[in-house]
């Protein structure tokens, strides 16, 4: 009774956040986050300015030698590292500290927060990209289907291809100009169709050479549809052959190049994210370090 009747002392009201109001800081991950992005944003399109953030395997782009694939590895992974671990920095600075935290508490609990801004930039990175590419795929379908496959004979060679193919069948330039009008091009697309076929069954051999017997039905069409002998029927098909072997090889040291650099570049991003989720952790960290020592940074500092 006489406990009752004394006069309860007024409890100062904790300043910050207590654990019953949650642990997680949720509007200070989505700013991190949004500017993570930005940042990563606003450097990525820099560096494909400077040609940094794009690496083609293919000599003609320029994106050959050890030096600059040095270089745009380490531009990813500087982009990726610095953008991250600033969105993380921002919301461990406006997080809000829990007051029945420890010390250690509370560190991890900004250590979380930064991490989180990590996967939610990656994320969001990717929904972003993924739109891109897709936009980037329907564009090129419309065009090809827009353009009514102009670019393409009707057996579906190239363009390259078809040129060669029909430099078999071209006539002297005698013959030409005394054939009867429509001559010349009597039976031609049945010969370029066969002429194809067999091209196409080399490049599933995959050796890049036509077979003997090929060659043989290829140099008797030629001499019997241009009038040349067989001695000249012959090199035409060599001439073919060759040019038709060093195209196959071009491909498929492309295609070999395409695939290790896939394989670097997938190397190269995974080691950037790890770091970055490193660098989110010790970022937040640091930013509540300031946050409860009240660190005021020059840059952001008043100007009298």
């Amino acid at each position: 009774m006489v406990d009752a009747l004394r006069p309860q002392q007024a409890v100062p009201a904790a300043v910050g956040r207590t654990a019953t109001n949650g642990y997680v800081d949720w509007p200070a991950i989505i700013v991190g986050t949004v500017l993570a992005t930005a940042v990563a944003f606003v450097l990525n399109t820099f560096g494909a300015a400077i040609g940094l953030s794009v690496m083609s395997p293919f000599e003609r782009d320029g994106g050959v030698g050890t030096g600059f694939l040095i270089a745009v590895g380490l531009w990813i992974m500087w982009v990726t590292v610095s953008s991250v671990m600033v969105g993380a920095y921002v919301a461990g600075r406006m997080r809000k500290r829990a007051q029945d935290a420890t010390s250690h508490e509370g560190e991890v609990r900004d250590g979380v927060h930064g991490v989180t801004v990590w996967a939610a930039s990656l994320l969001l990175t990717g929904f972003i990209v993924a739109s891109g590419l897709d936009t980037a795929a329907r564009s090129g379908a419309e065009a090809i289907s827009g353009g009514g496959g102009q670019g393409m004979t009707d057996g579906g060679t190239g363009a390259a291809e078809d040129y060669a193919l029909n430099k078999l069948l071209r006539l002297p330039p005698e013959a030409a100009a005394s054939a009867p009008q429509g001559q010349a091009a009597e039976g031609r697309q049945a010969l370029l169709d066969e002429f194809g076929a067999i091209l196409a069954a080399t490049t599933l051999r995959g050796d890049g050479d036509i077979a003997a017997d090929d060659k043989a039905y290829m140099t008797a069409s030629i001499a019997a549809r241009t009038g040349l002998d067989e001695q000249q029927a012959t090199a035409r098909v060599e001439e073919l052959a060759a040019s038709y072997r060093q195209t196959l090889v071009a491909a498929q040291e492309a295609a070999e190049a395409a695939r290790v650099a896939s394989v670097v570049s997938a190397f190269l991003l995974a080691a950037s994210l790890l770091i970055a989720a490193a660098g989110a952790w010790w970022a937040a960290g640091t930013g509540g370090t300031h946050r409860d020592e009240e660190t005021v940074l020059s840059f952001f500092g008043r100007r009298a």
